[in-house]
């Protein structure tokens, strides 16, 4: 229902106090004019107003009846039948594009193993490569048998562990050699050996004894030559003093 715009109850409650109070007082008092402050609406309120101001008309039943003919399922049977049909194709031709690019790298992939496979079952000893040698002092490049060139990096190896064995046994020698020096000059105590019957250090052994046996010799001779002065000195004190008396 629509609102009348000149309503009484819509009129400002200060307007009818105005008018009241003229017809109490009569000409004595002035009718007082008062300012009404307009409110800007809140968007809550605004909202409302406009569900208010909308106005849903119901289909008419006769009107979905007359729509819904049997002519107007049949298209729409048909649409969704064209539509399904067409996702359905669409679908089916993205999975057959993916497996066919699947079966390409698979079928590529299996190639190269094949052909892997086959190239190290082949026997290696009749296989050729290329190769650089040292020739006379030069570096020559040749195509070599592997096979071939194995057998001589066995000859090879078998004749440095012949020399490897004779330095080896040369540096035990040496190794023995050192030793033995080393007792004869420092002694046995440091390298864990015995003492040595001969050498730097036996000489210093018998020198320490000889010089022992000479310092002993004086000692004794000092001694004795000591005892004789502290005689002739006492017999010497001994005359002074009966002279003395």
């Amino acid at each position: 229902m629509t609102r009348q715009a000149n309503h009484p109850k819509d009129l400002p409650t200060t307007h009818r106090k105005s008018l009241d109070g003229s017809k109490a007082h009569g000409a004595k008092s002035k009718p007082k004019t008062s300012k009404v402050s307009k409110t800007a609406p809140t968007p809550k309120q605004s909202r409302e107003q406009a569900k208010k101001s909308i106005v849903v008309k119901p289909i008419p039943k006769n009107e979905f009846e007359t729509n819904s003919t049997p002519e107007s399922l049949e298209e729409a049977r048909t649409h969704i039948l064209r539509a399904g049909k067409a996702a359905f194709e669409e679908a089916h031709t993205g999975l057959l594009q993916k497996l066919t690019k699947a079966q390409t790298t698979d079928q590529a992939f299996l190639q190269t193993i094949t052909h892997n496979a086959q190239a190290l079952s082949a026997p290696l000893a009749t296989q050729k490569i290329q190769m650089t040698v040292q020739q006379k002092g030069r570096r020559v490049s040749e195509i070599v048998a592997i096979g071939q060139r194995v057998a001589q990096f066995r000859q090879t190896v078998e004749k440095e562990e012949k020399k490897l064995e004779g330095y080896w046994q040369e540096w035990e020698g040496v190794q023995s050699e050192f030793k033995i020096f080393a007792t004869r000059v420092f002694g046995g105590e440091r390298f864990n050996e015995e003492d040595a019957d001969e050498g730097y250090y036996v000489d210093m052994l018998l020198l320490g004894a000889e010089y022992t046996a000479q310092m002993n010799v004086l000692l004794e001779e000092l001694d004795e030559v000591g005892n004789e002065l502290v005689k002739k000195m006492k017999a010497s004190e001994k005359t002074m003093n009966d002279i003395a008396m």
